[in-house]
């Protein structure tokens, strides 16, 4: 499965069904409207940024989010959920620019005594939402049903923990004692909700700063006011509502229309319409987004390096980040998790070279050959994406067809069988992504590619105590990665959100692509 595969398609295959147009429509974006030219951010936007109101407590906001029918609020899938169950539950992490990659929130202290043992310390004074305290106790609940869970993309991550090993040092530490060495364990801890020994995702209790109200999956959810929320003076909110709606442009038509209050991940196509409305405020920045192609190497010819080297020559990336993003990208090396703290951007992508692409798809006597692209409107400028490499390929000779499916069918039964589809992983590590998308066992290999030495130097890089020797040995997966890898990852987006006047306490969030929830605010 891709990215909506990671993100969603565990939803997808769980209900087959999405929120259609005329469902997203519903928020109150009627209508057809033309979508203006975004040009270069302009000042205005910093003005209205700097000119926005201070909040104060209380009142409630609306986020329009993406979501389907298939959500839940099971802390161990990847759905459109995540945007949700974040505001309900807390992870032992989060990421960040720091150089260990992450800063703590519900963990204290995270220790490698070794590759093979691992030490957390819980912080002090945390408690559910019932008012019970946090103890190790309940993070073994916590691993112990990520590992058990029947689909669990925690489980994947977590693949090297030994549940016989989980040693309780006292309530607040516990050690880990792992069946093979994994000296990245600490990168994966992002994606583990802290839940206690009795949750239930249908009333789901967390430590984070909202609690549970309702919640109808492809409708909406509310969640209220945590009063004993371990951030002092945090949330501000009463309330805070998330509404699924699918389609980007109804995001944007329901926050104009002042039927919605925040928009996260902007499609550039609608940037020009929020930054002309007065006092709305859009937020640009880097983030780790990876939007991406992915090469089925099991459908001829992509099956043959060859091919996909003359793929990746034949994408004029600069070109791209101005005709599909409107030049609000910088230009990728074909690697995802751009901020990982393992991230080699010395490591050059193989270069546009039409002359020498053509040459190697004639080798490979594929100069005939047929190529689909398959994309949806699944995540934003992702169509742009496709029809803009399909574009050049064209330009260049080659035989392409670009698809636009609905979401149901782009993830339906015919997915696997995808020569080349459009995909995204929003705010993963490196060796996340890797665990669940290029291993023999990963749940989530869209591209059907393995390299035995890839998997080899993984395996190592986990082994390895040293932090220098690793990102030797994780560099080497990179070169390995542009040189012969399975995905077209032309360039890197940059986050864009989007705000009405009514709200304050909007922050970059370069990783998980929403807002600090606690820190919203309502202006009157």
């Amino acid at each position: 499965m891709a990215r909506m595969d990671g993100e969603n398609a565990v939803a997808y295959e769980e209900s087959k069904t999405s929120l259609n147009r005329r469902e997203a429509l519903r928020l109150g974006a009627a209508g057809v409207f033309a979508l203006a030219m975004p040009g270069v951010v302009t000042s205005a936007r910093a003005a209205s940024q700097a000119g926005a109101a201070a909040g104060k407590a209380g009142g409630q906001l609306i986020i329009a989010a993406s979501g389907n029918s298939g959500d839940s609020l099971d802390p161990n899938t990847l759905t459109y959920s995540s945007t949700r169950i974040n505001q309900i539950c807390e992870t032992l992490t989060q990421q960040s620019t720091d150089p260990r990659g992450y800063d703590f929130v519900v963990a204290e202290e995270v220790t490698m005594e070794n590759p093979s043992r691992w030490v957390i310390r819980l912080r002090k004074g945390i408690t559910f939402h019932d008012g019970r305290p946090v103890t190790v106790d309940d993070l073994i609940y916590t691993i112990t049903n990520a590992l058990k869970s029947p689909g669990s993309t925690n489980g994947t991550l977590l693949n090297a923990v030994d549940l016989a090993g989980l040693k309780k040092l006292d309530e607040r530490t516990l050690q880990f004692d792992l069946k093979r060495p994994d000296s990245m364990l600490d990168l994966v801890l992002w994606r583990l909700f802290i839940v206690p020994q009795d949750f239930d995702k249908t009333n789901p209790i967390g430590t984070g700063p909202f609690k549970f109200k309702s919640f109808t999956p492809g409708s909406r959810s509310e969640f209220v006011r945590n009063e004993n929320y371990w951030k002092e003076g945090k949330p501000l909110l009463d309330s805070l509502v998330t509404l699924s709606i699918q389609d980007p442009s109804a995001q944007v038509n329901g926050l104009l229309a002042g039927q919605a209050d925040v928009v996260t991940r902007l499609d550039t196509r609608l940037l020009a319409l929020v930054e002309r409305k007065p006092g709305f405020q859009v937020s640009e920045y880097t983030s780790s987004v990876t939007l991406q192609i992915n090469m089925n190497t099991a459908i001829k010819p992509l099956g043959d390096v060859r091919v996909r080297q003359a793929l990746k020559m034949l994408m004029d990336r600069e070109a791209i980040a101005k005709q599909a993003f409107s030049g609000h990208a910088s230009v990728a090396n074909d690697v995802f998790a751009p901020l990982d703290p393992y991230h080699d951007s010395s490591i050059k992508p193989l270069p546009y070279d039409p002359d020498k692409a053509k040459a190697l798809l004639k080798e490979a006597d594929a100069l005939r050959a047929e190529f689909v692209i398959d994309t949806n409107n699944g995540f934003p400028n992702q169509v742009n994406l496709a029809n803009v490499i399909g574009q050049q390929w064209k330009a260049q000779g080659l035989n392409v067809t670009v698809r636009n499916l609905d979401e149901a069918t782009f993830y339906g039964p015919e997915y696997k069988t995808r020569q080349l589809s459009s995909s995204y992983w929003p705010g993963h590590t490196m060796s996340s992504l890797i665990l669940l998308s290029r291993l023999p066992e990963s749940p989530f290999n869209a591209t059907g590619w393995t390299d035995p030495d890839f998997t080899r130097i993984f395996e190592q890089a986990r082994a390895e105590a040293s932090r220098e020797k690793r990102q030797e040995l994780m560099s080497e997966l990179q070169r390995i990665e542009v040189e012969r890898g399975p995905e077209l990852i032309p360039v890197y987006p940059k986050a864009i959100d989007a705000s009405s006047p009514h709200v304050a306490g909007m922050t970059e969030q370069a990783f998980t692509l929403r807002p600090d929830y606690a820190s919203l605010q309502r202006v009157d």
